[in-house]
């Protein structure tokens, strides 16, 4: 059943909208489609509940005709999301004159239709924009650092709540346990990770929420990461980019240490995720998880590893939307030859995408980068070296992203035991010591298991 969100498409090219529409369905929101511009203008209404508005501007004349289009659209949805698609011709100018006039997003023909970054895009506004947070982790008598908001039940829309600035008292605080779930703006991650630890509850409920705000903090800057080195559309600010993975770094260093406090990983990434539909919103747990047995075992450093397992997917952005739902339902084996090749070569185009974009990553770091699905028997991809010449880090991503993929909830099943699965994986993969994993990776990793 579709949600109050709306999608809103300007178009009159049934591909285009179709294309649209799988989105919609995707995230199960409401979807309306207008043939120009002027035709949506007319339905401010409609207009103003959008959250996000798709413009087709193919055959727009020129760039300044789209900027025109923008600023109709800005004008009657002032807080839509608002993404253009633009023909391949145009310059880096023109999309950023484009972006000045209004657009959150300007994306290329080719992307629009063959690649997964509407669904990224879309998830960035839907999902990305509100973060859960739960109410036991607020803290009574402690004045707020961030504007709570809460989910009306019969209209479904989130409204601000408790003001920052506001101390919640005792009688206040204890009413509010009932509702469970409440909400931040993803732009006040950082005040309430500042919230958490500056109200620090020693106990070990504390502590987990304190490796909770720290990992949707880094999450969140790791989407932004993502967003800015995927934008073929422009030349975004190489500065900004290196302010953006040196945040990373920071954020996965501050995280490891503190889940090496509470022991175990799985729990509380899996509490943690606020968007789960697109090619790489698993990363973040993947990495902490690798991250965590990184330290433990002693295999790389920590904070290398997590980079490189938020980074090793970044490129299956690029790839086909419906092989992207195919991988979802672990169904590989049925991707087209086109998008086996594409899947293959995607860690390439991750590495690449970041060094386009300039961001300083290491020589050993883009090896192990590149090396996250080889395999032991020379079967992965993309290089297929000798399984000596493989990164063990390499390798710790990998069996975590194995892990990951089977704790998965399947709709009508029962969630499965983290530790268990890893368990699993780990005999199955000692009965095969040669074909995934080396010998010297699972000797390494036994202690830990």
């Amino acid at each position: 059943m579709a949600t109050q969100h709306l999608l809103t498409v300007i178009s009159s090219d049934p591909q285009f909208y179709k294309r649209a529409q799988a989105v919609a369905d995707l995230f199960q929101v409401n979807f309306m489609t207008f043939d120009t511009v002027d035709a949506l203008s007319e339905k401010e209404a409609i207009a103003q509940k959008s959250d996000v508005i798709v413009i087709s501007a193919t055959h727009s004349p020129n760039e300044t005709a789209t900027a025109g289009l923008v600023q109709v659209a800005r004008y009657v949805a002032p807080n839509a999301y608002i993404a253009v698609v633009v023909a391949k011709k145009v310059q880096n100018e023109g999309a950023a004159f484009i972006k000045k006039s209004g657009a959150n997003v300007v994306l290329l023909e080719d992307e629009y239709e063959t690649s997964s970054k509407i669904e990224f895009v879309f998830s960035r506004k839907v999902h990305g924009t509100m973060i859960p947070i739960k109410s036991a982790e607020l803290v009574a008598d402690k004045e707020l650092e961030m504007t709570i908001h809460h989910l009306m039940p019969l209209n479904q829309k989130i409204i601000p709540f408790l003001p920052k600035g506001r101390i919640l008292d005792k009688e206040k605080f204890e009413k509010i346990q009932s509702i469970g779930e409440f909400y931040i703006k993803r732009e006040e991650v950082d005040a309430f990770q500042k919230y958490i630890e500056k109200n620090q509850d020693k106990s070990a409920k504390g502590l987990k929420s304190r490796c909770r705000a720290q990992f949707m903090n880094m999450n969140v800057a790791y989407k932004d990461l993502v967003m800015l080195i995927s934008d073929q559309s422009e030349a975004s600010s190489y500065q900004a980019g290196r302010e953006l993975y040196d945040k990373v770094i920071t954020l996965a260093s501050d995280l490891i240490m503190s889940l090496s406090a509470v022991g175990d990983a799985g729990d509380v990434v899996n509490l943690s995720g606020f968007d789960d539909l697109t090619a790489i919103d698993r990363a973040p747990a993947i990495a902490a998880s690798a991250g965590l047995i990184s330290l433990m075992s002693g295999i790389g450093k920590p904070e290398e590893v997590m980079i490189a397992g938020l980074m090793a997917d970044v490129g299956l952005l690029e790839m086909n939307p419906k092989a992207i739902q195919l991988m979802r339902q672990r169904k590989i084996d049925q991707l087209k030859e086109e998008d086996l090749r594409d899947y293959k070569n995607h860690p390439t185009v991750s590495l690449n995408k970041a060094l386009s974009r300039k961001i300083p990553i290491p020589d050993h770091l883009k090896v192990i980068i590149q090396s996250t699905h080889e395999r032991a028997d020379r079967t992965g991809f993309p290089l297929q070296p000798l399984g000596e010449k493989i990164p063990l880090e390499s390798f710790l991503i990998q069996f975590c992203e194995l892990v990951d993929q089977a704790s998965m909830i399947d709709f009508g099943k029962e969630r499965p035991n983290p530790i268990e699965v890893r368990k699993k994986i780990f005999q199955e993969e000692i009965l095969n010591i040669g074909k995934r994993f080396t010998a010297n990776f699972l000797e390494k990793i036994k202690p830990y298991i």
